[in-house]
């Protein structure tokens, strides 16, 4: 199965980093719902190969924004995920945010 990332126009495109975006694939597959995810949870909601996904674990895992729960077998985002929306969040008006 190919994934969202392999069949995008631009992969053709000299800027555009595949690898990046399938780190990001893989970061954005975990949700409110499905906190712990397995490798082959991440294959299939990614659609990248499971090699990819180890690798891909592994290197999240060795920057801190994945943990991996042995007891069950599962990823997890690490709480230092935050620190890439805290920029972005420390610069929203709260005024904004708190209206109707």
């Amino acid at each position: 199965m190919k994934s969202d990332i392999d069949q995008c126009d631009d992969k053709k495109d000299r800027a555009f980093i595949a690898s990046l975006a399938r780190g990001f694939a893989v970061l954005t597959a975990f949700s409110p719902e499905r906190a712990t995810l397995s490798a082959g949870d991440l294959s299939r909601k990614t659609g990248l190969p499971k090699s990819t996904i180890t690798r891909l674990t592994y290197t999240l895992i060795k920057l801190g924004y994945l943990t991996f729960r042995e007891d069950i077998g599962h990823y997890q985002l690490h709480p230092r995920i935050l620190t890439l929306g805290y920029p972005v969040l420390a610069q929203v008006d709260r005024r904004h945010v708190a209206a109707p």
